[in-house]
């Protein structure tokens, strides 16, 4: 084995690089039946002998004419052919090396049968998920012709296919040359045939001087192709696949210091999540800036200067039983400052852990696989990926912790074992709970006296107490002049604004790939990218206050809190909203929102495109862009609730029906969708009353239907109280009197009066006025 500049690539082994994987690759590894997985010219004479086609010695041209007359039977032979059953130890080497990304032109699973093997580190589809976001652990894997492990992906066998098929997202290619070029790179299994792979990622001649280092690992020293592969800009490795992996185990690529093989090592692999004993190496602000609306972190925990609600202690009793412990609450309860404060607290006698990040099923697999002995792992807004927070509950060594809004548990809880998980909602304060966090309010923001009955909820939250006792404008109207003014004075850092709360709002950050997305028209370099978020941390935090974090990761961009985020949405004009909601739709690729699963069940809501598009026609056109690119029968539904809003009847029944057709009927959440817009379009209809009755009877039905075989019971309960009552307003005769006596059972059924739906309190108290 030969390798230029040894010491250098040793070094970029250790801080961090890109492979990228062609056929050679995965030669040592086995198929189902046994046999080594083909390079592709093994390839192309393997389906011009199965399909009796001709063999052109080009893959792609053999796989063009077999796909026009079986393209069924290429495919199942490929998911076959590509599905390895075994392969040698030596892959297991790769690791070990830092390698935050891996574009490959193969179709194969052999990657996820290598990492699945071990549990240090897990691969992220980033077609499926998005960039990974803050997870050291977390591999980007970047398939570039398809793979066999997504179902129904399309196998993709030139670069030209690769690129057009990212032509229905504006910068998609471009972002993944930048993503190629940030770091020096290792391809292993490329040949001189595979150059077009090389070329189309790292762009014309101007880019390939810019770059990185890059490495190109060659099976045996030839002159002409290492000056060939010299002249784009490569250092050459001449060595075999299984000679260069089992190098790899054996220089040393992090310091590996023996340990306990009892032990786990959770604390290195997670240190974020460890619970912190003192200040020292954590952030440290002003209490005033918890109590002006940011998240609280640890210092403000650890100072012991915000109140323990009494909710505090009886959580702290319920984690000390057998089931894992799920917390529910209103917004801007105080969810998140219960989860640090009692995880504070248990950390002083138990082991504990808390992860305020996205969970993914991959990452929960190693945390579920390391812990060996009795923890509480603590979970904030742990419904972003419910199946993977309930993975974790398959370690009987795990206490889980999980808090979230009672809306995303009650939309989830048919996922949630009652066997497994006890409840326990902490919205309602005693009067010593207001009284104490009235107390805790810092002197310099506190007014007096004490007040309560300015706040508009039945049931005040721990934040509304505070907003109405401290001597600033309430939140509810302090940000749309400083917005207005903000936009005066740069227009772009006012859609940056916008649109970090946006993204926060849908629970994930603006990342540095996803500013450079959506700068795309504004900008004419990187730098300048870099510098505009920069600037709002500057310029944003002097006119808007201080809603940026300034100790958050400097790739990331979000504002300090939830309800901060949701508010300035609020107070942002509709017009504003919507050019930031449309820019940003057209210019970002999905594939660079990091944690694009959890984005997009928030970020097509027919709330967000109501505030973006008071032209239907421009709404529908929206959704239907959307739906290309994700043909999910949710998007269809959204699209359905949009036109509902905007009294479009016909054209939302349309979108419903097609959402019907796609899901199967498997979806109640759909299903209520449909008897909504049933019912909403017909309730004031002038038709005949026979004709109008048996629609909204038909609507009413397929509530009750849902009702009774779906577990989230609420949803439904709501839906139909409200149609019950309206159906009560125009028939009040004995079907309109047995609507609200159902409705009245199911609303005290799922139990209402102790549960914390606003909403549904003041139906049932209507329901039964009316009764």
């Amino acid at each position: 084995m030969n390798i230029e500049l040894k010491e250098l690539f040793e070094r970029t082994l250790r801080e961090g690089v890109n492979l990228f994987l062609g056929s050679g690759f995965s030669i040592f590894a086995k198929d189902s039946g046994g046999v080594d997985l083909p390079t592709s010219n093994t390839l192309c004479n393997e389906l011009a002998t199965k399909f009796n086609s001709y063999n052109l010695d080009d893959l792609t041209k053999v796989c063009t004419i077999i796909d026009s007359y079986d393209s069924e039977g290429l495919r199942k032979f490929l998911l076959n052919r590509f599905n390895v059953k075994e392969f040698p130890d030596f892959y297991k080497n790769i690791v070990e090396i830092n390698c935050p990304r891996i574009f490959t032109t193969n179709i194969d699973n052999l990657l996820s049968k290598v990492f699945d093997s071990v549990s240090k580190k897990y691969l992220n589809n980033i077609f499926l998920n998005g960039l990974g976001y803050q997870d050291s652990n977390c591999i980007d894997y970047i398939p570039l012709h398809g793979s066999i492990e997504v179902e129904g992906s399309r196998f993709l066998f030139n670069m030209q296919d690769v690129s057009s098929s990212f032509s229905s997202q504006r910068n998609g290619w471009a972002n993944l040359s930048i993503s190629a070029n940030q770091i020096p790179s290792l391809f292993i299994g490329y040949s001189l045939s595979d150059v077009g792979a090389v070329q189309a990622l790292f762009g014309d001649s101007k880019f390939i001087v810019n770059q990185k280092n890059k490495w190109i690992v060659l099976l045996k020293s030839d002159p002409g192709s290492e000056a060939y592969f010299r002249a784009l800009g490569f250092k050459i490795i001449i060595a075999d696949i299984q000679e260069l992996l089992e190098y790899f185990g054996t220089i040393e690529i992090s310091s590996n210091q023996t340990k306990d093989k009892s032990k786990d090592s959770l604390e290195e692999l997670y240190p974020d999540a460890c619970v912190p004993k003192g200040t020292k190496n954590i952030s440290i602000r002003s209490i005033d800036e918890f109590f002006l609306g940011a998240s609280p972190i640890w210092s403000d925990i650890i100072s012991n200067r915000i109140y323990k609600v009494s909710h505090h202690d009886i959580i702290v009793n319920l984690i000390e039983k057998q089931k894992n412990i799920v917390i529910t609450g209103i917004p801007a309860s105080g969810k998140s400052t219960l989860l640090l404060q009692i995880a504070k607290h248990i950390s002083s006698y138990r082991r504990a852990f808390v992860f305020n990040k996205i969970l993914t099923l991959n990452k929960t697999n190693i945390i579920k696989n390391e812990i060996k002995s009795p923890t509480v792992v603590f979970v904030d807004n742990f419904t972003n990926d419910i199946d993977a927070f309930v993975n974790l509950a398959c370690n009987k060594f795990i206490k889980l912790v999980g808090f979230d809004r009672y809306y995303n548990v009650d939309i989830n809880v048919h996922k949630l074992p009652k066997n497994l998980f006890e409840f326990y909602d902490a919205t309602d304060l005693v009067p010593q709970d207001i009284q104490g966090i009235y107390d805790k309010i810092p002197q310099t923001l506190r007014k007096t006296p004490m007040t309560t009955q300015n706040i508009p909820s039945d049931i005040p939250s721990v934040f509304e107490i505070v907003n109405y006792n401290i001597n600033r404008t309430e939140i509810t109207n302090r940000y749309k002049p400083v917005i207005k003014d903000l936009k005066e004075k740069d227009p772009i850092l006012s859609e940056m604004l916008i649109l970090s709360c946006y993204m926060h709002a849908c629970r994930t950050p603006v990342s540095f790939e996803v500013a450079n997305s959506y700068l795309f028209e504004d900008v004419d370099s990187y730098d300048e990218v870099l510098e505009l978020l920069e600037s709002l941390r500057g310029l944003v935090n002097e006119v808007v206050g201080n809603i940026v974090d300034e100790e958050q990761d400097q790739d990331y961009y979000q504002p300090r809190s939830q309800i901060l985020a949701e508010t300035i949405i609020s107070q942002a004009s509709n017009a504003d909203f919507g050019v930031v909601y449309e820019k940003f739709h057209m210019n970002v690729p999905q594939h660079v929102i990091p944690n694009y699963h959890v984005f997009k069940r928030f970020a097509y809501d027919s709330f967000y495109a109501v505030k973006a598009f008071p032209k239907w026609e421009e709404g529908l056109e929206f959704y239907d862009s959307v739906f290309v690119r994700d043909r999910t029968p949710f998007i269809l539904q959204q699209a359905a609730l949009y036109l509902l809003r905007m009294k479009k009847y016909q054209e939302a029944a349309i979108k419903i029906d097609l959402a019907l057709q796609i899901s199967k009927k498997r979806f109640f959440s759909i299903e209520n969708t449909h008897a909504i817009i049933l019912f909403k379009a017909n309730i004031n209809s002038t038709s005949s009353e026979t004709d109008v009755r048996s629609i909204l009877d038909r609507s009413m039905q397929i509530l009750k239907s849902c009702y009774l075989d779906d577990q989230r019971k609420t949803y439904h309960a709501i839906t139909f109280a409200e149609q019950a009552i309206e159906y009560y307003t125009r028939f009040t005769d004995s079907t309109a009197q047995e609507y609200l006596e159902l409705s009245k059972t199911w609303l005290r059924e799922i139990g209402v009066e102790r549960k914390y739906d606003i909403r549904a309190r003041r139906l049932l108290k209507e329901i039964e006025k009316i009764l």
